[in-house]
């Protein structure tokens, strides 16, 4: 899977033949790698969180590193700052 195809699937939250990929994604990569991508990329948490409800809604995988809601919380690093300097 490329970059950009990564990052358009994180942006769209429309997933193809990416699927099973983008699921992983969420459950088995640490969230703040996950984090640093999406910002190199511009994509925001909100992004990021609906993207992974849609994951979730339709493959029913669960990430534990997401909290106990299953909803990215705002109050973690912002890395988009980091990437300015």
């Amino acid at each position: 899977m490329e970059p950009e195809t990564l990052a358009g699937c994180l942006h769209s939250a429309e997933f193809g033949d990416w699927l099973a990929h983008m699921a992983a994604l969420f459950v088995d990569v640490r969230f703040a790698l996950v984090r640093c991508f999406a910002a190199l990329h511009g994509i925001g948490l909100a992004t990021l969180d609906s993207t992974y409800r849609a994951i979730r809604a339709e493959t029913g995988e669960r990430s534990f590193t997401m909290g106990p809601s299953s909803k990215i919380s705002p109050d973690l690093m912002d890395l988009t700052r980091m990437r300015s300097k």
